[in-house]
């Protein structure tokens, strides 16, 4: 499974658009830290809106935080962090977070 990390609709769907015309199987999703999310296991590539661009870094590491854990990644996963072309939002700290995330978890 890839993992999308976007920080708004239209990069999450601007990126899952290119990998359902290379053949993947995609679907994009607003993700609610706080609603359950079900991922078929049929898809290659689960695209995340995480709406965290307009938000404080803290919180939006936060948000992230709490989305990561829900994911059932594994170590044959791969995350691919979005970013926007004019580096809006939380960018360095969306990355490090990610980064921190995977140095506590054991995959």
């Amino acid at each position: 499974m890839i993992y999308v990390i976007a920080d708004d609709l239209t990069g999450a769907n601007d990126t899952g658009v290119q990998f359902t015309k290379k053949g993947y199987n995609s679907r994009v999703s607003i993700f609610d830290k706080s609603a359950a999310q079900n991922i078929p296991e049929s898809l290659d590539v689960f695209v995340m809106d995480t709406e965290t661009r307009e938000l404080k870094s803290k919180i939006a590491r936060e948000k992230l935080r709490s989305i990561l854990k829900k994911l059932n990644i594994n170590k044959n996963d791969m995350i691919y962090k979005k970013v926007d072309s004019t580096l809006r939002g939380n960018v360095g700290d969306e990355i490090e977070e990610i980064k921190d995330f995977f140095k506590k978890v054991k995959i």
